[in-house]
């Protein structure tokens, strides 16, 4: 079997053509039709010249960015869609920096929507884009899921694909990424993932690491668990093999224990790893922009050395479906010591775990690395664990002023998107603590309301704004006015009550007191 994943910009045509190839729906959950939009991973399969090959739908809006890259990561191919009337994209730009930060040399591009534009610009946009990042896609192909147009030439496309990618390869240690957990009434515990390698059958033994089993003073202590039973493709099977994907049912573990980001494997085949030691390599443009050399852009790897230049040392490490933020210690010799912070769990790693280093706040994947060592107390002198090493590493960060640090990573990200406030998760992240918000807050930097925190020009955008609108007005209009969402106008038009800008009425709307205060 081989595993492929879509990738590109949101309403791109990506569920559309998937669904065109399988005659399935990847799109799961009835918001995700209504909306027109992938939300989360969707999977479907197909049969192609004796193959079968699976599909991760991922989402392609920014705000899902942590979904689409948790599709990706384990998968051995990607199926890359722009669409001809729009072209290349701003997260077509970002799948497309993950999948070369990744590694990922399979890359099939499809122009979707051929029906409605000229599909040669969009093909050599984006085959120049990719080359750029070092991707030779081995198939560009125009595509129409609405009349059928070029699916043939894709599917054999695909079915080429299917044949390089998907050799069984029983004999490795299995490993899995679990990309979603749910119970099923009287089997209990499934997780579904893209096996890679090796195999699982039924009633196979089993580590699963997971994000809160045995994760206590910088220890991650998996639980032996038993597998029950597994389907692949929807269809039982006693015993499966890698690369496929796979829904593992598991006896001896809760559902509430299990979540995306954490991981299955063979016992001892993987280690906890606080202090992973990686080789790094940035990429040699800006989310597949070829070179232009911007201001405050790192420095790129020399191509003849493959050294990387300058870092952010705060960054998102994705590797598999799981992220952490990780303080980024680069060396001389293009390798680096990623550290997680003191309060989340290790991760469940093996040497050659691909991932890759993305600055949320900029919405950059800046670089792609390689786990060279799980975990690096053995380098410092003296037998320590894995929790004295961290607590050390603690202590001594503890010592270094990094308040201005969190600030200045909350004014990139505001600077850049002014009327998107970050989330709850975007928060965690970028690593603020509630003292970072009030110090930037204090700064000017932020304005913290009730459920957002903004730019201090976004209320003020709002306010002017409201000038220009016939009272009454709704929540809704105001957020047309501004171009945001409610997310940011409801809390931003609250504190614009409370400073007697605006008043509300008994229906909900509201109306300019005096545009002068």
């Amino acid at each position: 079997m081989a595993v492929v994943a879509t990738a590109g910009h949101v309403d791109h045509g990506k569920s559309a053509l998937v669904r065109a190839l399988t005659g399935m729906e990847p799109d799961r959950w009835a918001e995700e039709r209504r909306r027109g939009m992938t939300l989360d991973l969707g999977f479907v399969w197909t049969e192609l010249a004796g193959r079968r090959v699976a599909f991760v739908d991922v989402p392609g809006h920014e705000r899902l960015v942590a979904s689409m890259l948790a599709g990706i990561g384990p998968v051995a191919g990607v199926l890359l869609c722009v669409a001809a009337d729009e072209g290349w994209m701003p997260q077509t730009a970002e799948h497309a920096a993950a999948v070369a930060a990744l590694g990922q040399q399979e890359v099939l591009v499809a122009v979707t929507r051929s029906d409605l534009a000229d599909p040669r610009p969009a093909a050599a946009e984006s085959a120049a884009r990719l080359g750029a990042l070092g991707i030779d896609p081995p198939a560009v192909v125009a595509v129409s899921a609405v009349t059928g147009a070029g699916l043939p030439a894709l599917r054999e496309a695909l079915a080429a694909l299917a044949a390089r990618v998907g050799t069984p390869r029983p004999d490795e240690p299995a490993r899995l990424w679990v990309d979603r957990c749910f119970t099923v009434r009287g089997s209990g515990t499934v997780v579904t993932g893209t096996l890679p390698t090796g195999s699982l059958g039924t009633g196979d033994a089993v580590d699963a690491f997971t994000s809160t089993a045995g994760a206590s003073g910088g220890s991650l202590v998996p639980r032996r668990v038993v597998v029950r039973g597994l389907q692949s493709c929807g269809e039982p099977v006693d015993r499966v093999v890698g690369p496929a994907r796979v829904a593992v049912n598991l006896r001896g573990v809760e559902r509430d224990a299990l979540s995306r980001g954490d991981r299955l494997a063979a016992p001892g085949a993987v280690a906890p790893g606080a202090v992973p030691s990686v080789r790094v390599r940035q990429l040699p443009g800006r989310n597949g922009a070829p070179g232009r050399g911007e201001p405050g852009e790192p420095t790129r790897v020399g191509q003849a050395d493959g050294i990387p230049g300058p870092l952010p040392r705060h960054l998102t490490w994705h590797v598999g479906t799981a992220s952490r933020p990780v303080s980024v210690s680069v060396r001389p010799d293009g390798t680096a010591r990623l550290r997680l912070r003191r309060r989340d769990p290790p991760l469940p790693l093996v040497a050659g775990d691909r991932g890759l280093l993305r600055d949320p706040g900029r919405h950059l994947v800046l670089a792609g690395v390689v786990v060279l060592d799980p975990d690096e107390p053995h380098r410092r002198s003296g037998p320590r664990s894995v929790g004295a090493a961290r607590a050390e590493e603690g202590r001594s960060a503890a010592g270094e002023p990094d308040r201005w640090g969190a600030v200045e990573r909350l004014r990139a990200w505001l600077v850049t998107a002014p009327l998107a406030a970050p989330t709850a998760e975007d928060l965690r992240a970028l690593d603020l603590a509630p003292a970072d918000l009030a110090a930037a807050e204090r700064a000017g930097v932020a304005v913290r309301l009730h459920g957002a925190v903004v730019a201090p020009s976004t209320v003020e955008a709002v306010r002017d704004a409201l000038a220009h609108l016939p009272g009454p007005f709704t929540v809704g209009e105001v957020c047309r006015a501004v171009g945001t969402t409610r997310r940011v106008v409801v809390p931003v038009l609250e504190r614009l009550d409370a400073r007697h800008v605006t008043r509300r009425l008994p229906d909900g709307r509201r109306v300019l007191r005096d545009v002068r205060r």
